[in-house]
């Protein structure tokens, strides 16, 4: 069964979009995957008692706690799905590593249809200085990744604009949308973009 990625960082932000992939998944007839990934601290062996050891695997467990709870939460809202609908099932997972090679390996093991994220959240200076986990995603994957804007939740979509210079790769999301257009009932307006 296909499956719908729901990258969260247990953030408010993060949790608009596991809930915008709820939305999705009904329409879809996938199951979600909630993904939580965290950077490794290094640890040199001659500092095998390092505190930094102990408190990755605190931080590990709190993830996994906070993942179970998000799922709690998000099960509501499956139920409250049209009954036509798919009612998902909701895996929980946890990644170490960089954001964007941890998706790649995800996409690789699993038929993800799509992947769904909090738009970026903290000042300009903070993305250069720690980089911009959008930016990694795109550019890890070959399948769809949904931005959910902070503080505008997912709405009933009436229409999709795409800008295109109807390149193969954008007529392939042209085609995509078209499906996505059936489902939920929007317009896509095309806009030819030539540089």
């Amino acid at each position: 069964m296909k499956k719908i990625v729901a990258l969260t960082d247990l953030s408010d932000q993060s949790r608009q979009a596991a809930e915008a992939a709820v939305m999705l998944s009904g329409k879809l007839n996938a199951n979600l995957i909630l993904f939580n990934t965290f950077v490794s601290q290094p640890v040199l062996p001659e500092y095998g008692g390092n505190p930094w050891a102990v408190e990755e695997l605190i931080w590990a467990d709190e993830g996994k706690e906070k993942l179970e709870f998000l799922k709690e939460q998000l099960d509501p809202l499956v139920d409250a799905l049209p009954t036509a609908d798919h009612h998902a099932s909701i895996d929980c997972r946890q990644g170490m590593g960089n954001l964007g090679p941890q998706i790649k390996e995800l996409i690789s093991k699993e038929p993800v249809e799509m992947i769904v994220m909090g738009a970026r959240t903290g000042s300009a200076w903070e993305h250069i200085l720690m980089g911009s986990d959008t930016v990694s995603v795109i550019n890890h994957t070959d399948r769809p990744v949904l931005i959910i804007p902070e503080r505008h939740p997912l709405k009933p979509l009436k229409k999709v604009t795409i800008a295109t210079d109807l390149d193969d790769a954008d007529i392939k999301a042209v085609h995509y949308l078209t499906r996505l257009g059936r489902l939920f009932n929007f317009h896509i307006e095309i806009v030819n973009v030539k540089l």
